[in-house]
Formats: structure tokens, sequence, C-alpha cells
């Protein structure tokens, strides 16, 4: 119960008790008893009641209960009563204590002295008046001192439960708000030389004219404190059959400076206007870890004191405050790269709910104020034809910095042997923020080409870009030879009635120096009943000295999707149903009809069929394919006929990553290569020294779990081994010790975090320690008899401190 309600019942008590309410009579007190009955409802309500005892009836806190319902009430002191909006805000009540009436909407009861108490706390009621007033059914079982709750109607703190559990599964399973790192158990790890991972593909393909296979190897490891990593290629056909290594690089990695994070050598891209592939070296201090956070972000507002305002942040709840006692709110919370939606959630008084939306855009370019970051890399463009020394030489050097936290600038040159007139290029970019809901962007090389962008968020999640560039010259930059070009994209989702619907239109405008092309395209698409109806058109104009060239078409087409569950035959669950149908509008005739039907069968295996029939060329296409999914494997077979020439290929992939924490060859159907794994080992620390020491017992099963990624876990002799980590990251990690068959059993350690080493499993000891237990009974004596004390608080510490817990007895008076 709230402060201040405590004080206005005190304050009720203290002017009426003994002047008002001399009907109870004085010897009621003679027979009155405290009881202590456990309360639990719905997995919810789990509290200790203090009830009060007397002539066979028992007498529950009024404003206690409602405060554990979460109904909405006020107290009277001039009237002695309790009003309010009971489950919404149609239905008002009132209960009279100084008229002894009650009353639910339009519905009058009457009460009796013996249907309530005053107390010095609260109002205490019987169970027969509540049920009779608000359907609220309680029951006392004397045996076990237990509180028992029937109601067809759902009470406000269900109702509460429900949507907070959702939002918890929301949060926990489509990704974590929370950015705060737990206790660094383990950082980065240096090696001469360690780690060894490998992903491969095999591709065959056969058919009447050819036959073809190929085996590509990605090898990974660490060397010399850095991760390398390359490929081997080797094919064969009827004719040739080749061998060959490309892709080396190596990359170190130390983010403790500002200054730098990775230094790279071998084959590099150059990160300059084109993004060439180099084989050189490259230096940065760009993060090599992607930062989630931009700035914090402030959202405030005004509403109902004391309300309750929740936060979500893309769907995730972010945070749950109270408004103050003149309603203010605010939350400061970390505003991420992308598009964050920010929804404000309110639960006002009188059962009001309020929403309110906001997005907010954060280019991934952009730099908080203050911030630099730079790029430099120089070697020879990489080209498979063409000896070392003929290529051409490259340099590459740029540098950025956020101005404001709506602007960030960048600067930089490259050179590119025998371009430009065999001299470098200057470049600019500028990325710009405006009412958060526009972007502007400016992009140049001077003498080269200047770049015009603009990107808009509306109502409805609706978007507008725009892109305008133009060119100087003919060059690497611009190897099309355009003077002009626009390219325009408009998607809006829209409603009439109860259908839904999305438009989506594009445009292109660029000119050369003898032609105008144009190319505008739109498409609707109508969801109706599991269906998703799409409408096209597509249309492209040319005009030059050769006069006027257009080509017209049209689309229509449908998709259904049959869900998984029971309800559908088992050969119809998992379908996917698409068809197309397209019409040249140019030269009057229909053009190709297309089906697809896609089945999964289950986790590991899905069949695919496409027939495609071209009616203009009378030309036939069919494919069908089936997909096996294995823990340690993935492959995929595939049949398919053009016009009558008929052609199988067959394709297996997936990876190897070597662990020396306990000997073992780890088999995945995905790529391990430029990953990061950690291996779990939980065990019960005899010795208490922290460490595993031979002979100690590995604990079975995996209670550890990973915040904020998702990973792919592979138990072997009660080890667990998680891949498809990011190298060089932070993770969180959390011990959930309800995993452990042994409830003896407590873990060293629940919360840490480690930094992942590339292209190696990590290993991460998790000691646990057996505990003991603390139980007895607390009974009192009264006239000789022992009885037990229910609902009694104990506290129970530690001499040394460190260990704190408060706890109430059971209804037999033991605890635990």
């Amino acid at each position: 119960m709230n402060l201040h309600k405590h004080l206005a019942l005190s304050l009720i008590l203290c002017n009426f008790l003994f002047g008002f309410f001399g009907f109870q009579e004085d010897k009621d007190e003679q027979y009155e008893e405290e009881v202590y009955l456990s309360f639990r409802y719905q997995g919810v309500i789990d509290e200790i009641i203090i009830a009060y005892y007397s002539d066979g009836n028992f007498y529950l806190p009024l404003t206690e209960l409602f405060d554990l319902f979460a109904i909405n009430y006020e107290l009277s002191i001039s009237t002695l009563s309790i009003s309010g909006k009971y489950l919404n805000q149609n239905t008002d009540y009132i209960i009279d204590f100084t008229r002894r009436y009650a009353r639910v909407k339009e519905k009058v009861y009457s009460i009796s002295a013996n249907d309530f108490k005053v107390k010095e706390v609260d109002f205490f009621v019987t169970p027969d008046m509540l049920g009779e007033i608000f359907g609220l059914n309680l029951t006392v079982d004397l045996s076990r001192l237990t509180i028992r709750l029937e109601t067809d109607q759902e009470l406000p703190i269900i109702t509460r439960h429900t949507r907070r559990y959702k939002e918890q599964l929301r949060q926990k399973y489509g990704g974590q708000s929370n950015l705060d790192d737990y206790e660094l158990l383990a950082g980065r790890e240096y090696r001469t030389l360690a780690g060894a991972m490998m992903d491969y593909s095999l591709y065959a393909s056969a058919s009447e004219s050819n036959k073809f296979a190929n085996l590509n190897l990605s090898l990974a490891g660490e060397i010399l404190f850095g991760d390398v990593q390359g490929k081997l290629n080797s094919s064969i056909s009827q004719d040739t059959s080749t061998f060959e290594g490309s892709d080396l690089r190596w990359r170190f990695s130390d983010e403790s400076q500002p200054w730098f994070s990775t230094l790279s050598m071998g084959q590099v891209n150059a990160s300059g206007l084109t993004s060439q592939t180099i084989q050189g070296a490259s230096i940065t201090n760009q993060p090599l870890t992607p930062k989630r956070s931009y700035d914090t972000y402030s959202i405030d507002g005004v509403t109902d004191p004391e309300a309750e305002v929740e936060l979500y942040q893309n769907n995730n709840l972010v945070e749950v405050i109270h408004a103050d006692e003149v309603g203010y709110y605010r939350f400061l919370v970390p505003l991420n790269y992308g598009t964050s939606d920010f929804k404000i959630r309110i639960y006002a008084k009188q059962g009001r709910v309020i929403e309110l939306d906001h997005r907010v855009q954060i280019p991934f370019n952009f730099l908080p104020k203050g911030e630099v970051r730079y790029d430099l890399s120089a070697g020879r463009l990489v080209s498979e034809s063409i000896p070392w020394s003929e290529r051409r030489d490259v340099g590459q050097a740029s540098a950025s910095m956020g101005i404001k936290n709506w602007l960030t600038v960048g600067l930089g040159l490259e050179y590119i042997q025998d371009n430009y007139e065999d001299r470098p290029a200057y470049y600019g970019k500028l990325s710009s923020r405006l009412a958060g809901d526009i972007l502007l962007g400016l992009d140049f090389a001077l003498n080269n080409f200047y770049k015009l962008s603009m990107r808009g968020i509306g109502p409805n999640n609706s978007t507008l870009s725009m892109d305008y560039t133009f060119f100087d010259q003919q060059n690497l930059y611009n190897t099309q030879d355009y003077k002009h070009q626009f390219i325009g994209n408009l998607f809006y989702p829209f409603q009439i009635g109860d259908i839904r619907f999305t438009g989506r239109g594009s445009g292109t405008w660029v000119q050369l120096p003898n032609e105008d092309r144009f190319n505008l395209s739109a498409d609707i698409n109508q969801f109706l009943r599991g269906f998703r109806l799409r409408y096209g058109i597509r249309e492209q104009h040319t005009f030059g000295a050769a006069g006027h060239n257009n080509s017209s078409q049209i689309q229509v087409g449908a998709v259904y999707i049959i869900p998984r569950i029971p309800s559908y035959n088992i050969l119809l669950r998992g379908s996917y149903f698409s068809t197309d149908l397209s019409y040249n509008s140019s030269i009057g005739e229909l053009g190709e009809i297309k089906f697809q039907y896609i089945k999964q069968f289950n986790a590991r295996l899905k069949g695919q069929l496409l027939t495609i029939y071209d009616l203009i060329q009378q030309n036939a296409f069919f494919e069908i394919g089936v997909t096996l999914d294995l823990d340690v494997t993935r492959s995929n077979s595939t049949i398919r006929t053009i016009g009558s020439t008929p052609s199988f290929t067959q394709t297996v992939r997936g990876s190897a990553g070597f662990d020396k924490n306990d000997a073992h060859i780890l088999w995945d159907n995905r790529q391990q290569v430029g990953r990061a794994g950690v291996t779990v080992r939980m065990f019960v620390d005899e010795d208490n020294s922290g460490t595993y020491d031979d002979g100690e017992e590995i604990i079975p099963g995996n209670a550890l779990s990973i915040e904020r990624s998702s990973s792919r876990q592979l138990t072997r002799n009660g080890i667990a081994h998680l891949t498809q980590l990011q190298p060089y990251r932070r993770y969180n990690f959390r011990v959930n010790e309800a995993r452990i068959n042994n409830p003896m059993l407590v873990a060293g350690k629940k919360k840490f975090s480690i930094i992942t080493d590339p292209n190696r499993y990590k290993q991460v000891d998790v000691p646990f320690f057996t505990t003991g237990v603390i139980d007895g009974r607390v009974e009192r004596v009264k006239d000789g008899n022992f009885l037990p004390i229910a609902g009694l608080k104990i506290h129970v510490k530690n001499e040394d401190g460190g260990y704190e817990v408060s706890l109430r007895t059971f209804s037999d008076g033991s605890y635990y």
C-alpha cells in the first residue's frame, strides 16, 4: 500500500475510530485473533495476508487486496468511503462505511456492521461481501491457512502481468536493449599460433554436354597475435583442372587506444570512392565491432500524477517508471544506429491507456560530436590475369569527424594509377539529420561527380528516398559515360476498410551524351484472408537520335502460405504457393507464367518446385530441388530442364573447427571461418580454488545463456560449445541455476562477460560450489500448547557480510 494511503487511513481512524463506530462492541475485540494467510493466485500474486478471525468469520484487508489486484481506488476522509473505477473506466463503484452501502454502476448493495471492521491500518471486510459486490469469491482454508480466489473476471494485475510477460519474451528472443556489460572474466588472449577452422563447399554438375566439379576450402587461424585466413580452390571438368590459392589476409586488432584499431595485410579492401580490392596493407581506427549506440536520447512528457509509463524501443520493453507527483516522466535511452521506433505507453488513472509514437534515424556513417575516424590503405589492384609487376598502384586516405550530433563530415583522397589523368581524386562527404526524420547527404569528388541524396520517413512507416548525381567526365568513377542520374523510391502502406495494402513506386532517369533513359515501376500488394495479391507495371523509355523506343509490362501474382499448425493436413502445412503472370503491353501478348511451390517437411528437410513457361518464345523451364539441413552439413540436390535439356547439380557445404581444449573437431552446417567460439566447462569446485582440477565433477547440461546475441550450441561429454559468435566482441553471459539438476549447487559468478578470440574456441570455466541448508520452525506457547506462527518474517545474514535474505514462515511455522 502506498504511503499516502496509509496516512489517509490513519487520519480517518484517529478521528472516527472510537467516536463514530460505537456500534462495534468492545467485547468483539476480546475474541479477535490475527491470522496469517498465504494467498497465491495464477502465479502472479504470492503474499502473506494478515486477516482477523472473529465469531466464525474471517475479515480481509480491503485496500491491501485492491493494491494486490491493481484495482483503482481513492479514499475520502470526510465520508469514510472508498471509491474508484472497477476493472475499467466505465464501471464506477463506491463503498460508504458511514452510511453502510455499496454501489457498482447502478446496482446498490446494503452492508451491515458484521460485514466489516475498522482497524488501525485498513478496512477489513468479509469474503462474502467482496463476492456479492464485486464477484470476487474468496474462501479461506483454515486447516491450510490459505486464501483461494475464484472469479470469471480478468483482474488488472493479471492483465499487466500478461502484457509484461509477452514483452519480456519478445525482448528475450528479439534482442536485448540493455547495453551494460558485466564484469569481465576473460579478455582478449593473444597467441603466436592457435586456432584452426575450415569452411568447405563441394559443387558438382552434370549435363549431356559437360561435367564439372569444384571444391572450395576457406582456412583460418591465429598467427603472430592476429587472425589469418585464405582460400584454396580446386576444380575439374572434362577438359581442364585447376588448383590455386587466393584471398590470403592477416589482421591484427587492438582497440585499447582511440587512435588505432586494426592493421591488415594481404588482400584487403581500400575503402575509398570505389572500394577497390587490393593486395597491400591498410590501417584504421574504425571499430572492428560496429557500435550499437550513437548518443543518449531524452524522452520526456507530462501525464497523470503517479501514472505508470512504459518505454518500448523497436518493440522491446526498455524501462518502466512512474510519473512523479506532478505527472512528469523522463527516460534517458541509448540512441542506436539505424532506425529506432520509440513507443510510450501510459497507464493513466481511471483505466485510460495513452500511446505515443516517435521514430528516429541514425545513419551508420554518423559519428558522435568530436569523434574522428580514419582509413589508410596502399597496394596494387587484384587481378587474376595480370602479373603483379603490371598491376595498377592504389593509395587511399580518408577521415571523418562528428561536428554536431546531427552533422558528420569527411574528407579523403584516392589515387589509382592511369585513372583521372594519373592524379589523385579529392573527395568529401557530408551527412546530416534534420528534424529526426529527414536525412540529407552530399558526396562529391572534385572534377568527377557530385551526388545529393535524401531519405525521409513519414506516417505509417512510409519512406521516401531520392538520389541525384551530376558527372563531370567519363573515367573509373563513371564507366557508362553518364551525364545525369536520378533515382527515386516511395513506399506507402495504407488501408481501405479492413483490407491492408502496400504501395511501392520507383523511377530512374539517366542522361547519356546521345540519349535519355527512363525506367518506371509501380507495385501494389493486397493482403486478403491469408492471400497476398500483387499488381505491378514496368515501363522503359529511351529518347535519342534514333527516336523513341519503349517497352511495357503488366504483372499480376498471388502468394499463399499455409502455416505449420496441426489443424492443416500434414501434406499441406508448411507450404508456400506462388504464381505470377506477365503481359507485354507493347506487343499485346502474354509474356510468361510462373508457378512455385515450397514445402517445409520438417526442420531438416525442404522441397521446392519451380516451373516457368515463356508464352512468347514457347519455351519451358522446370526445376525440382531438395534441401537437407543436418547438424554437421547442408546438402542441396537439384534437377532442372531448359527445353528438353536436363541437368543435375549437387552442393554440399559445412565447416569444421578444432577445439584444442578437449582435442575435438566440431563439425557444423554453417561457416566458422572468421567467427569465434566458446567452450563452457561447468564443474564442482571441490577445493574452492576457483579453477578446474583433474578429477573434479563436470556438471552436464548447459546452464549458461548469452545475451544480445544468438548462437548455436553443441554439447559433448557434458561440455557446451557455442559457435557462430563474432570475434573481438564482448558478450554478456548469465548462469541459470534452475537448469542444474542438483539444487545444492550455486555458481561462483552468476553474471560475467568475455571477449572472444578470432578463429578459435575460448575456454570458459564456471565453478560451482556446494551449499548448505538452514531450516527450522517458529512456535509460540499459549496455555501450555505450542502453536505455529505463520507469516513471520525472518532475516538471515552472514556475519561477515555478502549474503542476506528475508523470508516468511510457512503455514506450519517452518522456514527453509
